[in-house]
């Protein structure tokens, strides 16, 4: 199965939703880092590199990883 994870910071954004529900409807998983990362997106900024670099502080990239491992990668594994 194809899997993908959208950092849902603007998830009322109408260009967001259209995105998210063209991939559903392609048939691939969709998971929502909002769904992951505890407080994401309201508290979105502690899990920001910085007000200048969005990207994900390395706390939050191990947090999605752990639950990548531990949702989407078989038992068996």
């Amino acid at each position: 199965p194809i899997h993908v994870l959208l950092w849902d910071i603007h998830p009322t954004s109408r260009l967001y939703q259209m995105m998210r529900d063209k991939v559903r409807a392609s048939g691939v998983s969709v998971h929502e880092v909002s769904g992951i990362l505890p407080g994401y997106p309201n508290e979105h900024t502690r899990d920001e590199l910085s007000p200048y670099d969005t990207h994900p502080t390395a706390s939050a990239q191990r947090a999605v990883g752990a639950w990548i491992v531990r949702t989407l990668v078989p038992p068996d594994r």
